[in-house]
């Protein structure tokens, strides 16, 4: 009889221990399934590049730095964005003979299916003789757009988004300045326009790192983005293409000289 109870009692722990594992292993399942779900694909990054678009490029391009050498210009709302492509048609202080070359140079990049151009905003203001006064630095090709890519490289916190010249070509990059001639020549206003740049200021390469003030505006170079990315794309929309100004109000608040 004892032995009749024991075996019946075993059988019973086993069967109750075997339905527990069940009940575990379903229970596992749906709780997989609920975290797929519930929880935003967005926040699980796929990829280690994932937010490093956010990190190196600006929606604005401000003109504001103060105390430079006892110099200050433009104020936290004189923001370029939507007109860097009308001051770089500009020239005031400056008179560079090849200007109206780099002008038609630019225009033939931003309007050819094989051009292409970036925008980096490298301004930096410390408030002090440190700071960063260059502004603007427009980089193009007329017609080689498919001998650059854009990439992704490097590690945390040094990871890096660059246009680079792909292996095999030769093809080079105009470059040009814009900036407040007051600042950077000390002569002039501090209303920005083209420095100089274009002919004899050519690079094969441009990078936007995480760790630096150099920041990318818009590009509209191609890009070879990291396998499982799901961050932001690199913006190429570019208001300035269509800015006109508004000549009732030309003047508006643009700098001050001191």
């Amino acid at each position: 009889m004892e032995s009749e109870w024991y075996i019946k009692n075993t059988s019973i722990i086993l069967k109750r221990k075997s339905l527990m594992k069940v009940k575990l292993f379903v229970g596992i399942v749906i709780f997989a399934s609920l975290f797929c779900v519930l929880v935003p694909k967005s926040s699980l990054a796929l990829s280690s590049y994932d937010d490093l678009v956010t990190n190196v490029t600006t929606s604005t391009l401000i003109n504001h730095i103060d105390n430079y050498y006892g110099l200050s210009c433009g104020s936290t709302t004189d923001d370029y964005a939507e007109r860097w492509l009308y001051e770089f048609k500009r020239q005031d202080y400056n008179h560079r003979s090849y200007h109206a070359a780099a002008v038609a140079s630019l225009q033939t990049a931003i309007s050819s299916p094989d051009g292409a151009y970036a925008v980096a905003y490298e301004q930096k203001n410390n408030h002090d003789n440190t700071s960063n006064p260059y502004f603007v630095t427009v980089y193009w090709t007329e017609h080689d757009k498919s001998s650059f890519e854009t990439v992704f490289s490097g590690s945390a916190p040094n990871r890096a988004l660059s246009i680079n010249r792909k292996s095999g070509s030769s093809a080079q990059l105009y470059s040009a300045v814009i900036a407040s001639p007051h600042l950077i020549q000390g002569g002039g206003s501090c209303r920005p326009e083209f420095l100089w740049g274009y002919d004899g200021y050519q690079v094969s390469s441009v990078s936007f790192a995480e760790n630096s003030n150099n920041k990318l505006y818009v590009s509209t170079f191609d890009t070879s983005y990291p396998l499982d990315y799901e961050g932001h794309t690199i913006p190429n929309i570019d208001p300035a293409v269509t800015w006109r100004p508004n000549y009732d109000n030309l003047l508006e608040k643009i700098t001050t000289i001191t």
